[in-house]
């Protein structure tokens, strides 16, 4: 009786050692490190994609990390220890106190559990952890917006030596604020760049609510040699809505896992470019005290953030102080306070064209301040209102590009041999020239001579300043030329069409250039984006002249 009963054991044995065998080899064995927006507009998206996930990836632990978006709690970065009740109290999450202690303990977090009252950026995410993840333990981190990459190292580092393969990783961010549809998928562009690329500098440039969230998901990215970047949806609220007026957020859902570096837009360079801009006489006599943030009110600091070349046409001198502003309307002698490089750099502007004819009016001497400053800022000074003597190449997603700026009021003769040169080099050209007639809508036939000389020479895009007011504009030999990009930040309120200007916002490749019309309006001095009838009469004024380019999405101009 003893042999049948040995037998059976055995038998309950193997089976038993089978199904351990089979869960250990079909259990998930993928790190948890994803991406996930908190606007519950597409909560259906991010359910979808974190039951998707659960599939693969089983962490003890999830480490939820958020922007800090009401600059709660004393630290720069916070964290706590409190158990999360949520669908009514139908569902409980509890905290890893073991890591919350340790963190507290190693000073790269704050614990403060209060800190955590309203934010969204957490609380959006708790349903969709639970369910997915129930057995998950949670260290919820929100981060401010002044937080440095050393101080996110410094917790990507505690913890990895905390969780080791126990803990995943959840970003909880919005992309691209408050910008109409057209800006901010521009913007995306970078952000999947940077996200694919796995670049760290790329990323604290990225317009999005929280880049040092996303610098601590690469990092950990590296740290366990998940690479790969699966990019699982890319939306945007101004579509959902099919309202592209509407102040938007962008949404990108993706998740790495281990192989190559994913190559998504690298080859696609974007840009935005404004206007003639003043920071003296009126503008300086009301913005100048508090830094010139006030200005800036209705438009923001993230229109320029998210692309790779941000400029603007800079209509006069900074001085190395605070100036008296002269407030005569015929006083043409400009000189702006100090505070105007910290309000370019505030914009996130990383380029500001010289050749004009106000960058002189102190003289070489101020015009050299005008430059430290600038640079001193980060921000690089194109072009010299003397001569066509100097330009900026830069590199820009795999691709170099050479912005050249053109006084046409001084010696510009060698302007097409330098345009020459840069394309012989194998440079995309930008040719930004000052010049035309003030005031005057229609472009003159000597800035359309002059066009089709650099257009022929090798410029690929020229964007005009000067008049004060928006020009018309037109395709030569499929290069893109808009006359006059009009006021971006000046006084000139006598008139509405001085009130009046262009953002250009777009993105090149190999093959295209696509470009997107932003008119702009001054109120009360501040600019803001123009939204409505009066944005569309603009954009169907200036695509009346380009009929076979311009679409409802912009326009798309195949390279030569």
């Amino acid at each position: 009786m003893g042999r049948p009963q040995n037998r059976q054991i055995i038998i309950l044995l193997i089976a038993a050692a089978l199904l351990i065998g089979a869960a250990f080899w079909f259990r998930p064995s993928s790190p948890l490190i994803a991406v996930v927006p908190h606007h519950d507009l597409v909560k259906t998206e991010r359910a979808e994609l974190l039951n998707l996930l659960s599939r693969r990836a089983r962490p003890k632990t999830i480490l939820l990390l958020s922007p800090n978006h009401f600059d709660a709690g004393n630290g720069m970065i916070t964290t706590s220890d409190q158990s999360w009740i949520i669908e009514g109290g139908a569902k409980k999450i509890e905290p890893d106190r073991r890591i919350v202690g340790a963190l507290k303990e190693s000073g790269a977090t704050a614990v403060s559990p209060s800190a955590f009252d309203n934010e969204h950026g957490i609380r959006n995410i708790l349903g969709d952890i639970a369910k997915s993840f129930p057995r998950a333990l949670l260290v919820p981190i929100i981060i401010k917006a002044d937080a440095g990459a050393e101080q996110v190292q410094k917790l990507h580092d505690t913890l990895s030596a905390l969780c080791g393969t126990d803990c995943g990783v959840l970003a909880s961010v919005d992309m691209s604020h408050y910008q109409p549809e057209v800006i901010a998928q521009t913007h995306d562009v970078k952000t999947l760049r940077a996200l694919g690329a796995l670049d760290e500098k790329q990323v604290w440039q990225a317009e999005t609510d929280s880049p040092a969230a996303l610098y601590f998901l690469m990092l950990w990215a590296k740290s366990r040699r998940a690479e790969h970047f699966n990019l699982f949806a890319h939306t945007n609220s101004g579509t959902i809505a099919r309202n592209p007026d509407i102040e938007t957020t962008t949404h990108i859902f993706g998740y790495y896992t281990k192989g190559p570096v994913a190559a998504i837009n690298e080859n696609i360079c974007t840009f935005t470019f404004a206007g003639d801009s003043m920071f003296g006489r009126g503008i300086g006599a009301r913005f100048q005290k508090n830094g010139f943030r006030d200005l800036f009110f209705n438009l923001g600091d993230r229109v320029f953030r998210g692309t790779d070349i941000s400029w603007i046409n800079l209509e006069g001198p900074i001085s190395d102080h605070e100036v008296v502003q002269d407030l005569r309307p015929d006083n043409v002698n400009f000189n702006f306070s100090a505070a105007a490089a910290g309000a370019i750099s505030y914009l996130k502007i990383n380029a500001a064209g010289l050749a004009n004819n106000h960058t002189i009016n102190q003289g070489q001497d101020g015009l050299g301040t005008t430059r430290t400053l600038l640079e001193n800022k980060g921000v690089t000074a194109v072009g010299d209102p003397n001569v066509v003597s100097h330009e900026w190449t830069t590199s820009c997603a795999g691709k170099q590009i050479a912005l050249i700026a053109i006084n046409t009021f001084a010696d510009y003769s060698n302007a097409t041999r330098l345009i020459i040169e840069k394309k012989t080099e194998g440079n995309f050209v930008i040719v930004v020239p000052h010049w035309g007639a003030e005031y005057q809508e229609k472009h003159s036939p000597h800035q359309e001579a002059l066009a089709k000389e650099w257009v022929a020479a090798g410029a690929g895009l020229i964007l005009g300043a000067h008049p004060h007011v928006i020009q018309d504009a037109q395709v030569i030999d499929g290069t893109p030329v808009f006359y006059s990009l009009g006021n971006f930040i000046f006084d000139q309120q006598f008139s509405e069409k001085t009130q009046r200007g262009l953002l250009i916002a777009g993105s090149l490749d190999d093959k295209k250039i696509k470009m997107s019309i932003v008119p702009i309006k001054s109120v009360n001095l501040k600019p803001e984006l123009l939204r409505g009838k009066e944005k569309k009469q603009i954009i169907d004024k200036l695509c009346s002249g380009l009929p076979e380019y311009c679409t409802a999405a912009g326009l798309e101009i195949r390279l030569k």
